[in-house]
């Protein structure tokens, strides 16, 4: 940009008269929050009872955050507000969730703990034994906050920088809200006592249920059946439900999945105004959407996708110039063009969050004449699209981007499959010449520019966490018949790296323009857990240094790709790292060492992308400049923390829906009396037995005592090792074995194994 700068347009905060009419609507909020009528009410209904005028709206939100922030206004159920703060010094307010081995944590909210300095928005509190109350997974609570000496195993795990530092403690005070989702579980009939066991692992306590009503469904003891939590208020008492739905017997086709839907609380149909909506959008391109639009159909544009994908975000062009630099054009999925702010398809949008990736189907966020019609970028057919242009040195450096509306027509959809056939040659040899095929030829210049970016990435300290994905092959019954390993090849990596410099170039420009926007964080490691995770890799036989400094990360990740370890040690560091999340502030993102970085290239499956596409198009940078509605940076922070719950609920849902199938496909290994056996690499070793995960299948599962190898075995409890007498064997963290499957426990969601040879041993 040349010229002079432009000036800011002053906002209330600078202006004295707007001032003094934020404090005249705070002192008549406040007023009216304390009046003896008033019941806890939503924003939007205390600014109609306050009779504000539709451009003060933004001082009254402004006023109503203040107060929330300083504790004199506290939010509780759905949204409404009220005088007074939930968190009393020394507490703190967030989503309570609980791990497999029913250790509680809470994750703290925004604004939830700015009366204390024992703990900060997002870290994760760890709740004493037995003091979460009548809480369940998905509650929003209060808890109080203490510093206490660490508890055994945390400092047993190597967690602690100093052997007195004290850790912070939680204790659940009350609950704000219950999550409102169903319990699933299965029905037990025992005489006229009625109870059911939760699928959920980590409820330690049936429900029991109400007598039956009328309306009662009709249930069968084993049925699987969903519960509708009516009361716990007393934690020494199981929970009392009532039984509203029979999803059918355990074992029929869909109940496992079925009972993940309902357990998870995620939705099953489109409401009737938004596939209204959806069926009035034309299922091809008019003439009247191309106006203002680049015209791209005439150019080599390809998608590169999973070979079961049906939704089509994106497509890519690369040309190779004759100064040695490069063009890269990424076109998205225009989402934002059919989905417009307030419509019944953006709430439900909102709502959803994200598409769920379920085993066996996908529950989208966009009805599927969009998410695969006309928003999917299908080849041969006229699609409308966002582009990210951009220019690259020779070495791979970006050196400008530009952004557009455009339309195209895709040459070629590939599998990445299909693309890494194509680009094996030039993976092997960068100077390998081209096929003749232009599409083909295209595909090789795309490598030649990613594996530049790539290169770059990583020497700016990215870290490399991808791995092997296992997939879960199903027959048309539903039942799984194979477990395939998908390798994060090269034509993974091309994709990927090419999405991410489009994020980033986005995020940078909005970031820049000082405009509210949506970005994608990731704060940096808390130093306790990476010591954790440094103690574990030890553990494997890794000798390593301080990984608080990024480059030994860098170091470590190299030295374990491609070893039997690979995939467990990847997913310990995860652990330790804290969760990537979406916020309203551009705070940089640890893992892939970027100062600006936001997810824009999924539309059609992340409500995040949507908003960032409205973002983009409402700067001067973007060809045209549109005018569209996006939120404040208020409303984009609200936004950012449901969405980010959104998807935290649909990876659990999805594991889990992978979990059951994985079970599954033992069980009916054992049902028929498959012995085929399995590499495992031991992970944990405790009295009862050492804990494995296969190397290949990425399964986890526990071979006991009395299912290893002949050979008189004794546990070491200083060195948490078994070890046999005759022959010589040590049974530790890292040792390779070769077991078979034995005994399968779906309520428990675990996997026994029987030890069929050490392929390590250690003496």
């Amino acid at each position: 940009m040349t010229g002079k700068p432009r000036k800011n347009k002053p906002t209330e905060r600078d202006q004295p008269a707007g001032q003094s009419r934020r404090e005249e609507i705070r002192e008549k909020l406040i007023g009216h929050l304390e009046s003896d009528d008033y019941r806890p009410s939503t924003k939007s209904e205390i600014a109609r009872h306050l009779g504000l005028d539709p451009k003060e709206r933004a001082t009254f939100r402004n006023a109503l955050r203040d107060l929330e922030e300083s504790g004199k206004v506290t939010r509780v159920k759905k949204g409404r507000y009220r005088v007074g703060s939930h968190s009393q010094p020394g507490t703190a307010r967030g989503i309570l969730d609980f791990t497999r081995r029913g250790k509680a944590f809470v994750i703290l909210e925004a604004n939830s703990s700015g009366n204390t300095a024992l703990a900060k928005q997002g870290e994760r509190i760890f709740i004493q034994p037995r003091a979460s109350g009548t809480a369940l997974p998905g509650d929003r609570v209060e808890i109080s906050l203490r510093k206490v000496p660490p508890p055994v195993w945390m400092r047993h795990a190597g967690r602690l920088r100093t052997p007195d530092e004290m850790h912070v403690e939680g204790r659940v005070l009350s609950i704000i809200e219950r999550s409102g989702k169903p319990l699933v579980g299965t029905l037990r009939i025992r005489g006229k006592f009625r109870f059911v066991q939760p699928d959920d692992t980590r409820l330690p306590f049936n429900l029991e249920l109400t007598p039956p009503a009328k309306d009662e469904p009709e249930a069968k003891s084993g049925d699987t059946v969903v519960v509708d939590l009516v009361r716990w208020d007393q934690p020494h008492r199981p929970p009392l439900g009532k039984l509203v739905k029979v999803l059918g017997r355990r074992g029929d086709k869909g109940v496992d999945i079925q009972s993940i839907i309902y357990r998870f609380g995620l939705p099953l149909e489109f409401p009737e105004d938004v596939l209204s909506e959806a069926a009035a959008i034309h299922a091809v391109v008019q003439a009247d959407d191309l106006t203002d639009r680049e015209d791209w159909r005439d150019r080599t544009v390809i998608t590169i996708d999973p070979f079961d994908a049906r939704d089509f975000d994106d497509a890519i062009s690369v040309t190779a110039c004759d100064n040695g630099e490069w063009l890269l054009a990424v076109h998205i999925a225009d989402v934002s063009h059919y989905v417009k702010p307030g419509s019944a398809l953006d709430k439900e949008a909102r709502k959803r969050g994200n598409s769920t990736y379920l085993v066996d189907r996908v529950i989208p966020m966009l009805p599927e004449s969009l998410s695969n019609g006309i928003c999917s970028l299908r080849p041969d057919e006229d699609r409308l699209t966002q582009l990210v242009e951009m220019r690259f040195s020779a070495t791979g450096k970006m050196l400008k981007a530009r952004f557009a509306s455009a339309v195209i027509r895709s040459a070629k959809r590939y599998t990445y499959e299909q693309a890494m056939e194509v680009i094996r040659p030039v993976v092997k040899d960068l100077t390998a010449t081209p096929p003749t095929d232009p599409v083909e030829a295209m595909l090789y210049d795309a490598w030649r520019l990613a594996a530049r970016i790539r290169r770059l990435r990583f020497e700016n300290g990215a870290l490399d966490m991808d791995f092997p994905e296992v997939k879960v092959i199903l027959d048309d019954k539903g039942r799984p018949t194979e477990l395939r390993r998908v390798d994060y090849d090269e034509s993974h990596q091309l994709i990927e790296e090419f999405m991410l410099v489009a994020n980033e170039a986005v995020a940078k420009v909005v970031k820049e323009s000082g405009k509210p926007g949506m970005f994608r964080v990731h704060d940096d490691p808390d130093e306790g857990k990476l010591q954790e995770f440094r103690q574990t890799a030890c553990d494997y036989g890794f000798q390593i240094g301080d990984l608080t400094n990024r480059r030994e990360l860098q170091k470590l990740l190299k030295r374990i790709r491609g070893v039997p370890e690979e995939h467990a040690l990847k997913v310990g560091l995860l652990r330790s790292l804290k969760r990537a999340a979406y916020a309203a502030d551009p705070m940089g993102h640890y893992g892939l060492a970027k100062v600006n970085y936001t997810h824009f290239t999924s539309p059609i499956r992340r409500y995040a992308d949507l908003i960032v596409h409205r973002a983009l198009g409402k700067l001067p940078c973007h060809k045209p400049q549109v005018s569209v509605r996006t939120p404040t940076h208020d409303g984009m922070a609200e936004v950012a923390e449901a969405i980010s719950t959104t998807e935290r609920v649909s990876a659990e849902a999805e594991g889990e829906s992978v979990r059951l199938k994985e079970l599954e496909y033992f069980q009916r290994l054992i049902s028929r009396g498959d012995e085929r056996t399995f590499t495992a690499v031991v992970n944990e070793v405790r009295r009862n037995g050492v804990f494995v995960e296969l190397v290949n299948e990425q399964i986890k599962g526990l071979v006991p005592p009395s299912h290893f190898l002949p050979g008189d075995f004794f546990f070491i409890n200083e060195l948490n090792t078994w070890r046999s007498r005759r022959p010589r064997y040590e049974l530790r963290v890292g040792t390779k074995l070769e077991v078979r499957p034995v005994k399968v426990d779906f309520e428990s969601r675990f996997i026994d194994f029987a030890m069929m040879q050490i392929l390590k041993p250690k003496s």
